[in-house]
Protein backbone atom coordinates (compact mmCIF):
# COMPACT_ATOMS: atom_id res chain seq x y z
CA UNK A 1 0.00 0.00 0.00
CA UNK A 2 0.89 3.43 -0.68
CA UNK A 3 0.11 7.01 -0.22
CA UNK A 4 1.18 10.26 -1.74
CA UNK A 5 3.51 8.50 -3.25
CA UNK A 6 5.48 7.03 -0.44
CA UNK A 7 5.47 3.73 1.31
CA UNK A 8 2.11 3.25 3.91
CA UNK A 9 4.80 3.23 6.68
CA UNK A 10 6.93 6.57 5.47
CA UNK A 11 4.61 8.82 7.66
CA UNK A 12 5.04 12.79 8.32
CA UNK A 13 5.40 13.55 12.43
CA UNK A 14 1.17 13.85 12.82
CA UNK A 15 0.18 12.60 9.58
CA UNK A 16 -2.77 9.87 9.56
CA UNK A 17 -3.61 7.43 7.45
CA UNK A 18 -6.74 5.50 7.22
CA UNK A 19 -7.57 1.46 6.96
CA UNK A 20 -11.16 -0.36 6.59
CA UNK A 21 -11.70 -3.18 8.70
CA UNK A 22 -12.99 -6.54 7.13
CA UNK A 23 -16.42 -8.30 7.62
CA UNK A 24 -14.06 -9.77 11.40
CA UNK A 25 -13.56 -6.40 12.50
CA UNK A 26 -9.56 -6.62 11.09
CA UNK A 27 -7.19 -4.48 9.95
CA UNK A 28 -3.64 -4.72 8.93
CA UNK A 29 -1.13 -2.19 7.88
CA UNK A 30 2.91 -2.08 6.91
CA UNK A 31 4.44 0.66 8.92
CA UNK A 32 8.02 1.68 9.96
CA UNK A 33 9.49 1.18 13.02
CA UNK A 34 8.28 4.28 15.10
CA UNK A 35 5.26 4.95 17.82
CA UNK A 36 1.73 5.42 16.61
CA UNK A 37 -1.91 6.28 17.65
CA UNK A 38 -4.52 4.70 16.56
CA UNK A 39 -7.90 5.36 16.62
CA UNK A 40 -11.20 3.23 15.15
CA UNK A 41 -14.14 5.23 14.20
CA UNK A 42 -17.74 3.76 12.81
CA UNK A 43 -20.76 6.43 12.86
CA UNK A 44 -20.66 7.93 16.05
CA UNK A 45 -18.55 5.61 17.75
CA UNK A 46 -15.06 5.51 18.41
CA UNK A 47 -12.02 4.48 20.74
CA UNK A 48 -10.80 7.53 21.71
CA UNK A 49 -9.98 8.38 25.54
CA UNK A 50 -8.83 11.00 27.24
CA UNK A 51 -8.76 14.03 25.77
CA UNK A 52 -10.33 12.13 22.35
CA UNK A 53 -6.98 10.88 22.28
CA UNK A 54 -6.02 6.95 20.91
CA UNK A 55 -4.19 4.48 21.48
CA UNK A 56 -0.34 4.70 21.42
CA UNK A 57 1.73 1.66 20.16
CA UNK A 58 5.34 1.53 19.53
CA UNK A 59 6.25 -0.68 16.92
CA UNK A 60 10.04 -2.08 16.58
CA UNK A 61 11.96 -3.51 13.63
CA UNK A 62 10.11 -6.59 12.30
CA UNK A 63 7.95 -6.79 14.98
CA UNK A 64 4.12 -8.19 14.43
CA UNK A 65 2.37 -6.18 16.92
CA UNK A 66 -1.56 -7.53 17.61
CA UNK A 67 -3.86 -4.79 18.88
CA UNK A 68 -7.52 -4.45 20.09
CA UNK A 69 -9.45 -1.59 19.69
CA UNK A 70 -12.70 -1.25 21.70
CA UNK A 71 -15.36 1.17 20.33
CA UNK A 72 -17.76 2.79 22.79
CA UNK A 73 -20.15 6.12 21.95
CA UNK A 74 -18.54 9.10 20.58
CA UNK A 75 -19.78 12.71 19.48
CA UNK A 76 -19.42 14.40 16.32
CA UNK A 77 -18.97 18.40 14.95
CA UNK A 78 -20.52 19.59 11.52
CA UNK A 79 -20.98 23.54 10.32
CA UNK A 80 -19.79 25.61 7.22
CA UNK A 81 -16.95 27.69 6.20
CA UNK A 82 -17.40 30.77 4.35
CA UNK A 83 -14.81 33.30 3.27
CA UNK A 84 -14.40 36.28 6.06
CA UNK A 85 -14.12 39.05 3.21
CA UNK A 86 -17.58 38.02 0.79
CA UNK A 87 -19.24 35.48 3.00
CA UNK A 88 -19.38 33.30 0.41
CA UNK A 89 -19.10 29.28 1.16
CA UNK A 90 -15.65 27.12 0.54
CA UNK A 91 -16.34 24.09 -1.57
CA UNK A 92 -12.89 22.05 -0.78
CA UNK A 93 -12.00 23.33 2.61
CA UNK A 94 -10.42 21.18 4.81
CA UNK A 95 -11.44 20.16 8.27
CA UNK A 96 -8.83 18.46 10.46
CA UNK A 97 -9.51 17.74 14.77
CA UNK A 98 -6.17 17.13 16.98
CA UNK A 99 -5.75 14.43 16.91
CA UNK A 100 -7.11 12.02 14.25
CA UNK A 101 -9.90 13.05 11.76
CA UNK A 102 -10.09 14.76 8.69
CA UNK A 103 -12.80 15.78 6.13
CA UNK A 104 -13.77 18.66 3.05
CA UNK A 105 -15.89 20.74 2.60
CA UNK A 106 -19.35 19.70 -0.26
CA UNK A 107 -20.40 22.27 -2.69
CA UNK A 108 -21.93 24.85 -0.07
CA UNK A 109 -19.06 24.85 2.51
CA UNK A 110 -20.77 22.20 4.91
CA UNK A 111 -18.75 19.78 7.08
CA UNK A 112 -19.79 16.77 9.65
CA UNK A 113 -17.38 14.44 11.64
CA UNK A 114 -18.80 11.67 13.62
CA UNK A 115 -16.81 9.38 15.57
CA UNK A 116 -14.87 12.03 18.28
CA UNK A 117 -14.05 11.28 21.74
CA UNK A 118 -16.64 13.04 24.52
CA UNK A 119 -13.86 15.71 25.66
CA UNK A 120 -12.84 19.02 24.76
CA UNK A 121 -11.57 18.79 20.71
CA UNK A 122 -9.69 21.43 19.03
CA UNK A 123 -10.66 21.45 15.26
CA UNK A 124 -8.58 23.75 12.47
CA UNK A 125 -10.37 24.95 9.19
CA UNK A 126 -8.28 25.78 5.66
CA UNK A 127 -8.88 26.17 1.74
CA UNK A 128 -6.78 27.38 -1.01
CA UNK A 129 -5.23 30.92 -0.55
CA UNK A 130 -6.95 31.27 2.94
CA UNK A 131 -5.23 30.83 6.66
CA UNK A 132 -5.73 27.95 8.73
CA UNK A 133 -8.68 28.97 11.69
CA UNK A 134 -8.82 26.95 15.00
CA UNK A 135 -11.19 26.41 17.39
CA UNK A 136 -11.44 24.35 21.18
CA UNK A 137 -15.13 23.28 21.30
CA UNK A 138 -16.74 20.64 23.91
CA UNK A 139 -17.69 17.64 22.22
CA UNK A 140 -20.50 15.03 23.85
CA UNK A 141 -21.37 11.34 23.79
CA UNK A 142 -24.35 11.38 20.99
CA UNK A 143 -24.53 14.70 19.95
CA UNK A 144 -23.17 17.17 16.94
CA UNK A 145 -21.84 20.58 17.84
CA UNK A 146 -22.15 23.66 15.70
CA UNK A 147 -18.99 25.25 14.46
CA UNK A 148 -18.98 27.23 11.36
CA UNK A 149 -15.68 28.64 10.41
CA UNK A 150 -14.76 32.00 8.48
CA UNK A 151 -11.28 32.11 6.80
CA UNK A 152 -9.22 35.27 5.95
CA UNK A 153 -6.67 35.14 3.25
CA UNK A 154 -3.38 33.55 3.81
CA UNK A 155 0.37 33.51 2.68
CA UNK A 156 2.23 31.00 0.95
CA UNK A 157 5.86 29.33 2.29
CA UNK A 158 7.81 28.29 -0.91
CA UNK A 159 11.40 27.38 -0.70
CA UNK A 160 14.28 25.29 -2.46
CA UNK A 161 16.44 22.84 -0.22
CA UNK A 162 20.04 22.46 -1.62
CA UNK A 163 23.12 20.95 -0.46
CA UNK A 164 26.24 23.27 0.14
CA UNK A 165 26.88 23.16 -3.50
CA UNK A 166 23.95 24.27 -4.82
CA UNK A 167 22.30 20.30 -6.23
CA UNK A 168 18.83 20.44 -4.92
CA UNK A 169 18.09 17.99 -2.22
CA UNK A 170 15.11 15.68 -2.66
CA UNK A 171 13.17 14.28 -0.39
CA UNK A 172 13.99 16.42 2.68
CA UNK A 173 11.10 16.89 5.44
CA UNK A 174 10.45 20.37 5.89
CA UNK A 175 8.40 22.02 9.05
CA UNK A 176 7.15 24.76 9.93
CA UNK A 177 6.32 26.33 13.62
CA UNK A 178 5.25 29.39 15.62
CA UNK A 179 5.44 30.09 19.49
CA UNK A 180 3.71 28.58 21.76
CA UNK A 181 1.56 26.57 18.99
CA UNK A 182 3.31 22.64 19.68
CA UNK A 183 1.40 19.31 19.58
CA UNK A 184 3.19 16.12 21.13
CA UNK A 185 2.53 14.37 18.27
CA UNK A 186 4.15 16.92 15.96
CA UNK A 187 7.02 19.07 16.29
CA UNK A 188 5.36 21.48 14.39
CA UNK A 189 2.34 23.27 14.22
CA UNK A 190 -0.15 20.06 14.08
CA UNK A 191 -2.83 21.20 11.59
CA UNK A 192 0.20 22.60 9.27
CA UNK A 193 1.14 19.29 7.95
CA UNK A 194 4.85 18.42 7.39
CA UNK A 195 5.89 18.83 3.36
CA UNK A 196 9.20 16.67 1.40
CA UNK A 197 10.86 18.65 -1.16
CA UNK A 198 10.67 17.06 -5.11
CA UNK A 199 13.12 16.46 -7.24
CA UNK A 200 14.08 19.61 -7.82
CA UNK A 201 14.22 19.92 -3.97
CA UNK A 202 11.20 22.98 -3.92
CA UNK A 203 8.75 22.79 -1.21
CA UNK A 204 5.55 24.51 -0.28
CA UNK A 205 3.75 25.15 3.02
CA UNK A 206 0.38 27.01 2.70
CA UNK A 207 -1.92 28.45 5.00
CA UNK A 208 -0.14 30.64 7.06
CA UNK A 209 -1.15 33.63 8.73
CA UNK A 210 0.26 36.97 8.25
CA UNK A 211 -0.50 38.02 11.82
CA UNK A 212 1.58 34.98 13.44
CA UNK A 213 4.86 34.95 14.44
CA UNK A 214 6.48 32.55 12.58
CA UNK A 215 9.31 31.03 14.90
CA UNK A 216 11.47 29.23 12.20
CA UNK A 217 11.25 26.53 9.83
CA UNK A 218 13.16 23.63 10.10
CA UNK A 219 14.48 20.93 7.45
CA UNK A 220 15.73 17.65 8.21
CA UNK A 221 17.21 14.74 5.65
CA UNK A 222 19.05 11.53 6.63
CA UNK A 223 22.31 12.32 4.22
CA UNK A 224 22.87 15.90 6.13
CA UNK A 225 22.24 17.68 10.07
CA UNK A 226 19.23 19.01 10.82
CA UNK A 227 19.04 23.13 9.90
CA UNK A 228 16.43 25.46 11.18
CA UNK A 229 16.48 28.93 9.80
CA UNK A 230 14.53 31.32 12.47
CA UNK A 231 13.47 34.96 13.19
CA UNK A 232 11.51 34.37 9.19
CA UNK A 233 9.06 37.61 9.10
CA UNK A 234 5.84 36.93 7.39
CA UNK A 235 5.83 39.17 3.75
CA UNK A 236 4.41 42.59 3.68
CA UNK A 237 1.89 44.69 1.83
CA UNK A 238 -0.38 41.65 1.47
CA UNK A 239 1.88 39.72 -0.44
CA UNK A 240 0.95 35.93 -0.84
CA UNK A 241 4.13 34.23 -0.59
CA UNK A 242 7.28 34.01 1.46
CA UNK A 243 10.72 32.83 -0.11
CA UNK A 244 12.58 30.73 2.42
CA UNK A 245 15.79 28.23 0.64
CA UNK A 246 18.04 26.37 2.81
CA UNK A 247 21.25 25.10 2.38
CA UNK A 248 22.31 22.05 4.29
CA UNK A 249 25.28 20.65 4.99
CA UNK A 250 27.04 17.60 6.81
CA UNK A 251 27.40 19.44 10.78
CA UNK A 252 29.24 18.47 13.34
CA UNK A 253 31.02 15.32 14.87
CA UNK A 254 32.18 13.78 18.22
CA UNK A 255 34.09 10.74 18.14
CA UNK A 256 35.61 8.64 21.19
CA UNK A 257 36.21 5.26 22.70
CA UNK A 258 34.28 3.85 25.85
CA UNK A 259 36.32 1.73 27.93
CA UNK A 260 35.55 -0.54 30.82
CA UNK A 261 36.85 -0.30 34.47
CA UNK A 262 39.36 -3.04 33.23
CA UNK A 263 40.16 -1.06 30.78
CA UNK A 264 38.44 -3.44 27.59
CA UNK A 265 36.58 -2.01 25.36
CA UNK A 266 32.78 -1.80 25.63
CA UNK A 267 30.94 -2.73 22.40
CA UNK A 268 27.05 -2.16 22.12
CA UNK A 269 26.97 0.56 24.47
CA UNK A 270 23.96 3.35 23.70
CA UNK A 271 26.33 7.00 22.70
CA UNK A 272 23.73 9.73 22.47
CA UNK A 273 24.40 13.16 22.52
CA UNK A 274 21.49 15.68 23.67
CA UNK A 275 21.89 19.42 22.72
CA UNK A 276 20.36 22.67 21.82
CA UNK A 277 19.03 20.69 18.44
CA UNK A 278 17.57 17.62 19.78
CA UNK A 279 19.33 14.30 20.01
CA UNK A 280 21.33 11.95 18.28
CA UNK A 281 22.49 8.57 18.89
CA UNK A 282 24.78 5.93 17.46
CA UNK A 283 26.33 1.97 19.24
CA UNK A 284 29.75 1.84 20.07
CA UNK A 285 31.33 -1.13 17.54
CA UNK A 286 33.32 -3.92 18.64
CA UNK A 287 36.04 -1.77 19.43
CA UNK A 288 34.46 0.31 21.91
CA UNK A 289 34.65 3.22 19.26
CA UNK A 290 31.49 5.42 18.40
CA UNK A 291 31.14 8.35 15.42
CA UNK A 292 28.59 10.87 16.16
CA UNK A 293 28.11 13.24 13.20
CA UNK A 294 25.20 15.35 11.10
CA UNK A 295 25.46 17.24 14.93
CA UNK A 296 23.61 20.50 13.88
CA UNK A 297 25.20 22.73 15.97
CA UNK A 298 28.73 23.32 17.92
CA UNK A 299 26.89 24.18 20.96
CA UNK A 300 27.91 22.02 23.67
CA UNK A 301 26.08 19.08 25.11
CA UNK A 302 25.89 16.36 26.58
CA UNK A 303 27.06 13.15 25.53
CA UNK A 304 25.32 10.26 27.82
CA UNK A 305 26.10 6.76 27.78
CA UNK A 306 24.38 3.72 28.61
CA UNK A 307 25.47 0.14 28.69
CA UNK A 308 23.42 -2.76 30.30
CA UNK A 309 25.68 -3.91 32.40
CA UNK A 310 27.54 -0.34 33.37
CA UNK A 311 26.60 2.51 35.28
CA UNK A 312 25.34 5.33 32.99
CA UNK A 313 27.40 8.25 32.77
CA UNK A 314 26.92 11.86 30.49
CA UNK A 315 30.22 13.84 29.21
CA UNK A 316 30.15 17.93 28.34
CA UNK A 317 31.47 18.11 25.27
CA UNK A 318 31.58 20.49 22.16
CA UNK A 319 30.85 19.02 18.84
CA UNK A 320 33.64 19.78 16.11
CA UNK A 321 35.05 19.55 12.42
CA UNK A 322 38.38 19.21 10.82
CA UNK A 323 41.18 20.39 12.92
CA UNK A 324 38.44 20.94 15.79
CA UNK A 325 37.03 17.80 15.54
CA UNK A 326 36.19 16.57 19.32
CA UNK A 327 36.93 12.83 20.67
CA UNK A 328 36.21 11.44 23.63
CA UNK A 329 37.72 8.71 26.01
CA UNK A 330 35.37 7.22 28.01
CA UNK A 331 35.89 4.61 31.15
CA UNK A 332 32.32 3.29 32.38
CA UNK A 333 32.30 1.68 35.89
CA UNK A 334 30.05 -1.14 36.96
CA UNK A 335 26.03 -0.39 37.33
CA UNK A 336 24.23 -0.53 40.51
CA UNK A 337 21.00 -1.81 41.98
CA UNK A 338 17.95 0.03 43.77
CA UNK A 339 15.37 -2.59 45.17
CA UNK A 340 12.48 -1.89 46.98
CA UNK A 341 8.54 -1.81 48.00
CA UNK A 342 5.55 0.30 46.36
CA UNK A 343 3.08 0.99 48.84
CA UNK A 344 -0.34 2.73 49.21
CA UNK A 345 -1.12 4.90 52.42
CA UNK A 346 -2.74 1.78 54.20
CA UNK A 347 0.54 -0.22 54.11
CA UNK A 348 -0.85 -2.57 51.40
CA UNK A 349 1.36 -3.42 48.37
CA UNK A 350 1.17 -1.28 44.55
CA UNK A 351 1.28 -4.26 42.15
CA UNK A 352 1.87 -3.34 38.34
CA UNK A 353 3.41 0.65 38.93
CA UNK A 354 6.05 1.48 36.57
CA UNK A 355 8.78 3.28 37.89
CA UNK A 356 11.24 5.51 35.53
CA UNK A 357 14.66 6.31 36.76
CA UNK A 358 16.71 9.55 35.96
CA UNK A 359 19.72 11.25 37.22
CA UNK A 360 21.52 14.88 37.00
CA UNK A 361 25.00 14.01 36.31
CA UNK A 362 25.79 17.79 36.75
CA UNK A 363 24.18 20.74 39.27
CA UNK A 364 23.34 22.63 35.93
CA UNK A 365 23.05 19.08 33.88
CA UNK A 366 19.88 17.90 32.08
CA UNK A 367 17.36 15.59 33.85
CA UNK A 368 18.45 11.86 31.80
CA UNK A 369 16.23 9.33 31.69
CA UNK A 370 18.93 6.06 32.32
CA UNK A 371 18.10 2.91 32.25
CA UNK A 372 15.10 0.21 31.27
CA UNK A 373 11.92 1.34 33.40
CA UNK A 374 11.26 -1.47 35.78
CA UNK A 375 7.50 -2.61 37.30
CA UNK A 376 6.82 -3.77 40.91
CA UNK A 377 5.55 -7.47 40.98
CA UNK A 378 2.64 -9.23 42.75
CA UNK A 379 4.04 -8.12 46.30
CA UNK A 380 4.78 -4.63 45.26
CA UNK A 381 8.41 -5.45 45.24
CA UNK A 382 10.95 -3.43 42.19
CA UNK A 383 14.16 -4.66 41.50
CA UNK A 384 16.31 -1.51 38.72
CA UNK A 385 19.51 -2.10 37.39
CA UNK A 386 22.68 -0.35 35.62
CA UNK A 387 22.49 2.64 37.73
CA UNK A 388 24.95 5.37 39.18
CA UNK A 389 26.15 5.23 42.79
CA UNK A 390 24.05 8.32 43.51
CA UNK A 391 21.76 11.20 42.36
CA UNK A 392 19.25 8.63 41.28
CA UNK A 393 15.36 9.72 41.46
CA UNK A 394 12.32 7.86 40.04
CA UNK A 395 8.92 8.48 38.57
CA UNK A 396 6.26 6.15 40.10
CA UNK A 397 2.75 5.79 37.85
CA UNK A 398 -0.14 3.65 38.26
CA UNK A 399 -4.01 4.08 37.50
CA UNK A 400 -5.68 5.33 40.20
CA UNK A 401 -2.99 6.56 42.01
CA UNK A 402 -1.33 10.51 42.58
CA UNK A 403 2.06 10.42 40.22
CA UNK A 404 5.37 10.38 41.89
CA UNK A 405 7.81 13.00 40.16
CA UNK A 406 11.48 12.47 41.03
CA UNK A 407 11.43 10.68 43.86
CA UNK A 408 15.25 10.10 45.88
CA UNK A 409 16.21 6.53 45.39
CA UNK A 410 18.60 4.98 47.71
CA UNK A 411 21.09 3.04 45.92
CA UNK A 412 22.09 -0.38 46.43
CA UNK A 413 20.00 0.16 49.90
CA UNK A 414 16.49 -0.68 50.34
CA UNK A 415 13.54 1.72 49.04
CA UNK A 416 9.60 2.00 50.55
CA UNK A 417 8.26 4.04 48.30
CA UNK A 418 4.34 5.71 49.22
CA UNK A 419 1.55 5.82 46.90
CA UNK A 420 -1.33 8.05 47.46
CA UNK A 421 -4.79 6.95 46.05
CA UNK A 422 -7.09 9.38 43.83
Amino acid sequence: MRTDGRSLGRLFPGERIELVTDEDGRFEAEVDPATYMLIATKDMLTSARHLGYGEHRRVREGEIKELVLTVRPGGGVQGTVVSEETGEPLPGAIIVTNPGSRTVCDDRGSFSIQGLGPAPQEIAAWSPGMRWVTAMLPVESGKMTEQNFELAPGYTMRGTVTDEEGAAVDAALVSVNTPHERSRYSPNIWYLRSTMTNAAGRFEIPGLSPDSQIKGVTVRHPDFAQKTIEGLVPPADGADELQVDVALDLGYMIMGKIEGPDGGPVAGASVSFRGRMGRSGVRTNASGEFVLDKIATEIPGYVQVRHETMAPMAVLATPGKDETLTWLDITMEPGHTAKGTVIDQNGDPVAGARLTPYARFTDDGPRAFISQAGGTDSEGVFLLGSLPADGVTVTVTINGYESLEDYPLNVDGVNTIIMQKR
